[in-house]
């Protein structure tokens, strides 16, 4: 009895930096599955514009290069048997398929994929946030001191499609973090990046 109450509440506990996680179905046997990696052009971009476009070109420019690295981070751990990243802007349709004319590219597309698999990678997020370490008071200068930390917080969400079925197989929010310091933006831009594609990898090679 033990031991079947510890599994149940082992299974809830969420990796650190993945959320909603909404499982649709399974991900089978996937060392024999291959995968096309999408990166959608939806990026938020909170108070790190100027770091941003210094950066990269655009939102498109953005997602496509992380789609590219993610696509080779997966293909060498060796969690799929091959991963491919597919830069074609009418994949974002995905995300109006209300409308008759994106279903259909949707439709289409869909068709043309000759992987087992569809990640979308889409919402990503950026912002800056500042934590306070410590506040001291100097009683003799009357002074106060506030140390602080600051960060950047990378966000994405990650959907997995049955290329065949169409069908969502499942869906879930992953963030990363990184430290500024000493006014290190680029850096820490480039740094979350790199940290989001190890969370969403370890999360897919651990479930």
């Amino acid at each position: 009895m033990f031991l079947v109450l510890l599994f149940i509440v082992s299974s809830c506990i969420l990796p650190k930096y993945i959320t909603n996680i909404t499982r649709y179905g399974k991900l089978e046997d996937t060392s024999n599955k291959t995968v096309t990696v999408v990166g959608l052009d939806r990026v938020y971009i909170n108070d790190y514009e100027k770091t941003f476009y210094k950066n990269f070109e655009n939102n498109l420019v953005f997602s496509h290069i992380f789609a590219d690295m993610f696509s080779k981070s997966m293909e060498n751990e060796n969690v799929f048997s091959e991963v491919t990243s597919e830069i074609f802007v009418d994949w974002n349709h995905i995300n109006t398929m209300t409308s008759k004319k994106s279903y259909l590219k949707i439709e289409a597309l869909f068709e043309e994929c000759k992987t087992d698999y569809l990640f979308f990678i889409d919402e990503f997020e950026i912002n800056r946030k500042v934590s306070v370490l410590n506040t001291t008071y100097n009683t003799e200068a009357n002074m106060q001191t506030t140390n602080l930390y600051e960060f950047l917080i990378l966000k994405a969400t990650v959907k997995i499609f049955d290329t065949k079925t169409h069908a969502p197989i499942l869906e879930f929010n992953v963030f990363s973090e990184d430290q500024i310091l000493f006014f290190s933006y680029s850096k820490s831009l480039l740094d979350a990046r790199n940290k989001l594609i190890k969370n969403i990898a370890n999360y897919l090679e651990s479930s």
